[in-house]
């Protein structure tokens, strides 16, 4: 077996689940994040230009489970970072 895929959050993963959100910019994920966790931790834009600009994560808890949700920005933004944000998650 490999690594573990969230080794930089100490995990438990029967207990616990990550969750990356991602797609272009203006879609609605940070929308998306805040309806699914019940929060309104997450800065909601409204025009066509990327407004999270770094990962950010939110947890929650669902049925005993607990939830860690990752906004990301963009992809295919003007900025061109999809490899740093792809990188960063990885790591």
């Amino acid at each position: 077996m490999g690594a573990k895929p969230y080794r930089n959050m100490n995990v438990d993963e029967s207990t616990e689940k990550v969750i990356a959100v991602l797609g272009s910019t203006g879609v609605g994920k940070s929308s998306f994040i805040n309806s699914l966790t019940g929060k309104n931790e997450c800065k909601i834009g409204n025009s066509h230009t990327s407004t999270t600009k770094e990962l950010k994560i939110i947890d929650f808890q669902f049925q005993g489970i607990k939830y860690y949700i990752i906004d990301t920005p963009g992809l295919y933004d003007s900025d061109d970072q999809e490899e740093e944000i792809i990188s960063t998650l990885k790591n």
